[in-house]
């Protein structure tokens, strides 16, 4: 678990975030959907689903509990430490080599039915030119099909769009079933080397699969970068220097 929690809930009445989709239910299925490519642009977002009442909604959706969230803004950080929050969790620089991602707890759902609450945590350690993901754990309040993690290293410095460039990525890893609010980590992490481009940062994406539902839900966080011009010890900076897409969830057939 982490060394150290940022959990700081504040109000921002109303505001919520969705993948807006439209698909239909589908005849139960056990099969593990593909993992989507973290090389691929994310569904786009929008209060258009998590807007509505939950007997109006159509689709798959998933938003943060109504009138909860964080407010994306830069914490007053303790000694040597940087933190930064959007609505999807934050982000924690513990010093030049580790950084962390807590995330907020998300409801995921079909039509107006409440499936599941998701959770995320990710550390990030540098050494040398290499990015290890680890440890990396979700949890989930309901039964789950599978959990699937994978993760990859891409280029892009800070505001690039969707991260820039993927480098090398790590094999997806599928978990067993998993009880509800059963703990489910990413054995090994994810770990992967480059001396060529002078920023990094590496992207982990968890998915889950539910019984009588379709696709996947799935949700992902980008590392702050990491940055060295001479390209042999790369470092953190501060929290909120993040690459584009630094953090999306939706579902995908």
């Amino acid at each position: 678990m982490f060394r150290r929690r940022i959990a700081t809930l504040l109000s921002v009445g109303a505001v919520v975030l969705a993948s807006v989709v439209t698909a239909q239910p589908a005849a139960a299925s056990t099969t593990v959907a593909p993992v989507r490519s973290t090389a691929v642009a994310p569904v786009s977002l929008g209060s258009a689903q998590c807007s509505k009442p939950a007997s109006k909604r159509t689709g798959a959706w998933m938003c943060m509990p109504s009138g909860t969230g964080m407010t994306p803004s830069v914490i007053k950080p303790a000694v040597g430490v940087s933190d930064y929050c959007n609505g999807w969790g934050c982000w924690t620089v513990h010093n030049d080599f580790f950084a962390s991602f807590y995330g907020t707890t998300i409801n995921l759902g079909w039509n107006s039915k409440t499936i599941a609450n998701v959770h995320m945590d990710i550390e990030w350690h540098l050494q040398g030119a290499q990015t290890l993901a680890s440890p990396v754990y979700s949890r989930v309040n309901q039964y789950t099909v599978h959990t699937i993690f994978s993760g990859g290293l891409a280029n892009g410095a800070k505001g690039v769009a969707n991260g820039g460039s993927v480098i090398h990525t790590c094999s997806p890893n599928t978990r067993p079933a998993a009880a509800a609010s059963q703990l489910v980590g990413y054995p090994n992490g994810c770990k992967l080397y480059d001396n060529h481009a002078i920023d990094h940062n590496m992207v982990v994406q968890t998915s889950w699969t539910f019984s009588n539902y379709p696709g996947y839900w799935y949700f992902y966080a980008r590392s702050p970068v990491s940055h060295d011009g001479n390209r042999a010890i790369y470092r953190f900076s501060t929290a909120s220097n993040l690459a584009g897409s630094s953090s999306v969830g939706g579902w995908h057939a």
